[in-house]
């Protein structure tokens, strides 16, 4: 807890001051109960869907509420999960619009309903229960397959680290209009800053550039554009370098 801790409360903190990027939302209650309300298909999704990937499992989970609220479960084992929501809970008012936008924050809770849908999957007989286990395997897997192989349309970026390690020195900082997503910035291996398409103009360009920035990266999939007043040092399909040095 004190890892965790000393992350959100100094580290996190002290990203945003000093560095002005902030992945990581944190919101008043009220301001991330309002940021849900509009959003709350997505809310629920993340729990009747994202939490297993599987209806089957879903349905157990319920069975397994009934039955834990008739007396399943020992009753400190029903304080913990109660505690845990409420906890859970604030989390997601402190999160905002971020947690049903993403499906990985519903990881944390996942365990409490796997422990759910087990007590409803303890009212089949042993003899049976392979069957239901079998279809929320299969079910899983299947609905999750796509995420097994790298989609075609993202395949470009593997390219990005050895293009970078030919054309810009690793101590460079660079610019790169990979969006709020820091993911290029990784497969680049360099540091930096990921902007947003329209952030990519002469007055936010040269801010960047006072603040150190040496290389422009164009990811093309993204955008079309031509920086007449900057040097080219690379060009393919995908992307286009400029250095800021010319």
């Amino acid at each position: 807890m004190s890892i965790i801790a000393l992350w959100y409360f100094y580290w996190v903190p002290y990203l945003i001051s000093t560095y002005g990027y902030q992945l990581y939302f944190p919101k008043g209650l009220l301001e991330g109960l309002k940021e849900i309300t509009p959003l709350l298909p997505e809310f629920f999704e993340k729990f009747y869907f994202s939490a297993f990937h599987s209806y089957v499992a879903l349905a157990f989970m319920l069975v397994g509420i009934v039955f834990s609220w008739k007396g399943d479960l020992h009753r400190y084992l029903k304080l913990s999960f109660v505690l845990i929501a409420l906890v859970f809970g604030g989390f997601i008012l402190k999160t905002g619009a971020v947690f049903p936008l993403h499906s990985y924050y519903i990881i944390p809770f996942v365990p409490v309903m796997a422990v759910l849908a087990g007590v409803g999957l303890a009212r089949i007989p042993n003899k049976f229960l392979f069957i239901p286990l079998l279809l929320i395997v299969i079910e899983g897997i299947g609905n999750q397959q796509h995420d097994f192989f790298i989609k075609d349309s993202e395949k470009h970026k593997l390219s990005l680290e050895s293009i970078a390690d030919k054309h810009i020195p690793y101590d460079a900082l660079v610019v790169i209009n990979g969006g709020a997503s820091p993911q290029e910035i990784y497969f680049a291996h360099r540091r930096g800053w990921t902007v947003e398409n329209e952030e990519i103009n002469p007055k936010k360009l040269e801010a960047l550039h006072q603040s150190g920035a040496s290389f422009l990266i164009i990811n093309r999939h993204r955008l079309e554009v031509s920086m007449e007043s900057m040097e080219s040092v690379y060009t393919d399909e995908n992307y286009v370098i400029y250095t800021f040095d010319n």
